[in-house]
């Protein structure tokens, strides 16, 4: 999720709650009830995203424990941008003129031509969400809502990041229920994925990276002996091809973290707007650190799920298109639970290693950590640097990525522009009947 956090001070709530939620097909179990509040997080079952999944099945309570002490503190408010906040209201786009006006990109206009009108819909729907100034305030108020969390709204977002994992199993069935599990999830805290996860394998174990608190990171709520977390900015561990031994900035790989240990990675960790050691360009920093994290610990054979931002965009486009090569299968999951409005989706390789590219996958992150030591050690001052369209190329030009895969790309994309279309058309309608009332 990509939000602020303030942390206020409430002396009436007890010490943890208990958050149950149903696991699909999982036989009842027996525990011990613990003497805590008890708050029903009732997670839908799912054969796709957002649709029930009708047959008869034996369904447990399964216990997830929440921290509740440590929300009794006072803290800052920290502001979070993500690479892909663009993404975050109706006016997404690739470039607007002096006008306001949505200019297609090169590679949007081409996956047009291939027949994505879904993606000429939705764009067509940005421009009046771009025009519409009450639209503009409906965004704002999230906006404000997520920079000003009460106590309820931080337990929300535990609850829904679990709903939304839940989502993202139902239709990719990336979750096993029985056998061990080994998972690394990067930006973890809240802790509501790692929580879904444990929850419906008891055999799994998890490392979970994030931010530090007091750097602005989200305060870990998540309680259990099968989870380890590191708190740290996972863009200065040493991600180069060799270590660089004249800074002090760096630090060495967590001891838990080895190659090829993981059989599921999530790459979910989001960009802080203000941080005390930040820079402008860290979104970029962040997204490729992750990557390499991810394809360095992933098994051969593993699940990789990772947030990305509108298929059409180069750079979701080129990692999609990646995935799709070293992976023997790749889904695209834009849950409901909370990003129907937005760009956001997830893209769901199985099978890392073992696909018809798979044996670039050593080459590919090579490739990345050279571009990681560029981008946070480049630039005219040695301080870092954005990143460009170009530092992909590797990957795949846009001229090859358009005409070898944009069919692909289209298949890929379709339910992501088709459900945020229908979610901004509501948004549109409703609009137009409050003005048409004024």
């Amino acid at each position: 999720m990509t939000h602020a956090c303030t942390y206020d001070n409430t002396e009436s709530e007890p010490s943890c709650v208990t958050l149950f939620f149903k696991l699909r097909g999982q036989k009842r179990r027996s525990s011990s009830v613990l003497p805590l509040t008890e708050t029903t997080a009732g997670a839908p079952h799912l054969n796709g995203c957002g649709k029930k999944k009708n047959r008869k099945m034996a369904v447990g309570r399964q216990r997830v424990l929440i921290n509740y002490n440590h929300l009794n503190s006072n803290q800052p408010t920290y502001q979070l941008l993500s690479i892909n906040s663009m993404a975050d209201s109706p006016t997404t786009h690739s470039s607007y003129d002096g006008r306001r006006q949505l200019k297609p990109s090169h590679l949007q206009l081409q996956l047009i031509e291939r027949g994505a009108q879904e993606l000429a819909d939705l764009m067509k729907l940005k421009q009046q969400g771009w025009d519409d100034e009450h639209l503009d305030k409906h965004f704002e108020q999230q906006r404000n809502q997520a920079q000003n969390p009460g106590h309820e709204l931080k337990i929300s977002w535990y609850r829904k990041m679990t709903e939304i994992m839940n989502e993202i199993d139902g239709k990719t069935n990336c979750i096993p229920f029985s056998g061990d599990l080994h998972f690394l999830d990067l930006g973890c805290s809240p802790g509501g994925f790692s929580a879904y996860v444990l929850t419906k394998n008891y055999r799994a174990r998890g490392l979970g990276i994030s931010l530090e608190e007091e750097k602005g990171g989200h305060r870990y709520l998540l309680q259990s002996k099968r989870h380890e977390l590191i708190s740290a900015n996972l863009t200065y561990f040493q991600l180069g091809p060799t270590p660089i031994l004249d800074t002090d900035k760096l630090q060495p790989l967590p001891n838990s973290f080895g190659s090829e240990i993981f059989d599921l990675c999530i790459l979910d960790a989001h960009q802080l707007r203000w941080q005390k050691d930040g820079e402008n360009w860290d979104g970029w920093r962040l997204a490729i650190s992750q990557i390499i994290l991810a394809l360095m610990g992933i098994k051969r054979g593993g699940t990789l799920i990772m947030k990305l931002s509108r298929p059409d965009h180069l750079y979701s486009a080129r990692i999609l298109w990646m995935l799709d090569q070293v992976s023997t299968e790749l889904q695209t999951c834009k849950p409901l639970t909370m990003h129907r409005k937005r760009g956001s989706f997830y893209a769901v390789a199985l099978g890392v290693g073992l696909g018809k590219a798979g044996h670039d996958l050593p080459s590919f992150v090579h490739a990345f950590q050279k571009l990681w030591v560029e981008l946070t050690f480049g630039g005219e001052d040695g301080r870092g640097r954005w990143m460009t369209e170009e530092d992909l190329d590797f990957l795949i030009l846009e001229e090859e990525l358009a005409l070898s895969f944009a069919d692909r790309l289209i298949q890929l994309g379709r339910p992501v522009w088709s459900i945020q279309a229908q979610a901004l058309a509501k948004l549109v309608d409703n609009s137009k009947r409050k003005k048409a009332s004024i």
